[in-house]
């Protein structure tokens, strides 16, 4: 497909648009700051494609036999891509990732894309995405966002404030964050951020990523904006270079993030007579960094709780590494 053939077929996806596309994108307020959730089948047909390429087992049903050859093609370039050492959505050198970042950046346009196999794979199964496929990943996508936002008006105004207090900085900290919901992850860990664009995508089908775990979640994935450069993160950092522990510090700073998000997450549900287990516990993340696990709880805690200061606190954890 050349130019001309790609930009004929981005056409008939915009004349195909429903009009429930254009309507406001629902929103969740902390201080003057918002998440902003999307809900676009662009965004959604390209997690789908990643995700099939990972699980060609539940290939669509459904579909006519033109159609069904057209998906398998589609499946196949994404497979080449998804399976490159050091695959990543965005953060990797291929045309896969190239269309991620373009669909984050709401100052792009759709004519603007390169002309590839996987752009023209992708625009090809477009129009039987949105009849067949669309209407219930859509429906999947509402509903997650719906029940997420109800937990973010119930609870959210209290870890927003606790995580802020945390970092010594805004936790959002544009006056739009965007976060792109999807009916199928686009890899195994099911969400991540670009904090060059301050945008999330994050998958509304894994377990968990649903109801608790979405609230601690959407948290987890906007902190990547604000952490690395909060004055918590700044101690860290600064600590870990004065004794000389710079190699520590890099594995130690995620497990951290996670860890405080989860525990402020708890605590606020806790506060309201729920029994919340945290994503790292649920899920059994960094199985063979159980000690690391445990200093953080032993020396991080006290700050969370407010019972010693971020310096001491960060002094204390690295000195135990």
């Amino acid at each position: 497909m050349n130019k001309i053939g790609l930009l004929a077929a981005m056409v008939s996806v915009v004349l195909h648009t429903p009009l429930s596309a254009q309507a406001s994108e629902p929103s969740w307020h902390c201080n003057e700051q918002a998440l902003v959730f999307r809900n676009k089948a662009e965004d959604n047909l390209h997690a789908y494609l990643s995700f099939l390429a990972r699980n060609p087992s539940v290939f669509p049903r459904g579909l006519n036999d033109q159609d069904q050859q057209k998906w398998h093609a589609a499946i196949e370039q994404y497979r080449l891509l998804t399976s490159q050492p050091r695959y990543h959505p965005l953060f990797s050198d291929s045309e896969l990732s190239e269309l991620t970042q373009h669909l984050l950046d709401p100052n792009n346009v759709m004519t603007d894309l390169p002309v590839n196999n996987l752009t023209r794979d992708y625009f090809a199964v477009m129009s039987s995405y949105r009849d067949e496929i669309w209407p219930q990943h859509q429906a999947q996508n509402m509903a997650w966002t719906e029940q997420s936002i109800a937990l973010l008006n119930e609870y959210g105004d209290g870890v927003c404030s606790r995580l802020s207090d945390i970092f010594g900085t805004d936790v959002i900290v544009v006056e739009q964050h965007q976060v792109s919901t999807v009916a199928r992850p686009f890899a195994h860990a099911g969400a991540f951020t670009s904090g060059r664009n301050y945008f999330t995508f994050i998958n509304t089908f894994q377990e968990g990523y649903k109801d608790w775990f979405a609230l601690e979640m959407v948290f987890h994935e906007v902190a990547h904006t604000s952490f690395p450069d909060s004055p918590l993160y700044q101690t860290l950092k600064r600590q870990a270079k004065l004794q000389g522990k710079q190699e520590a510090f890099k594995s130690l700073w995620h497990p951290m993030l996670f860890y405080i998000v989860g525990e402020v997450t708890r605590q606020s549900l806790a506060a309201q007579g729920h029994n919340f287990v945290p994503y790292v516990a649920w899920k059994g993340l960094y199985k063979k960094r159980q000690d690391q696990l445990t200093k953080l709880a032993r020396y991080l805690q006290p700050y969370i709780d407010g019972q010693v200061s971020q310096e001491l606190a960060i002094k204390n954890l690295i000195d135990a590494l």
